[in-house]
């Protein structure tokens, strides 16, 4: 456990306290709840929860993966644990599970106007790709970005 968190493999159980986050920190187009089960039970998943120390959901990482590609579907925290270092240990955590399943890419779409995700994914060393123009429900942009594993 590092910085009072622990992460570990998400399980069904843990359904309705993810599904709590994803709606607070997505207001415009949170994932819908059957969503986020069919990727709690998908074999392709990579599915990860961060815990505090009363072994509290805080935050979650979902990522599809499809050969040697990962596509980082959703990250989230709860508004009052941001900036602790929650997103940081999801972020590790990830990659270092993506190198042991030899994954030699992982890509994520983030809203343009999401400077502290963007600069979080940028010292993770993700690379900014493209503008993809009303990629969101409410007509917003989103940046894709993308990082080689080694």
């Amino acid at each position: 456990m590092v910085r009072g968190f622990h992460v570990r493999a998400a399980k069904l159980s843990d359904l309705e306290k993810i599904c709590r986050i994803e709606d607070q920190s997505f207001s415009h187009d949170p994932y819908p709840s059957f969503l986020i089960e069919r990727l709690l039970t998908d074999q392709e998943s990579l599915f990860l929860v961060v815990t505090d120390r009363a072994e509290e959901i805080v935050g979650y990482l979902v990522s599809k993966i499809e050969g040697d590609f990962a596509h980082l579907i959703s990250l989230a925290v709860s508004p009052t644990q941001r900036r602790s270092g929650a997103a940081t240990m999801l972020l590790e955590e990830l990659i270092a599970s993506l190198q042991q399943r030899k994954i030699h890419e992982v890509e994520l779409e983030v809203r343009l106007d999401n400077k502290g995700a963007i600069k979080l994914y940028s010292q993770f060393g993700f690379s900014d790709q493209r503008i993809i123009s009303r990629y969101y429900s409410d007509g917003s942009t989103a940046l894709l970005m993308r990082k080689e594993i080694q």
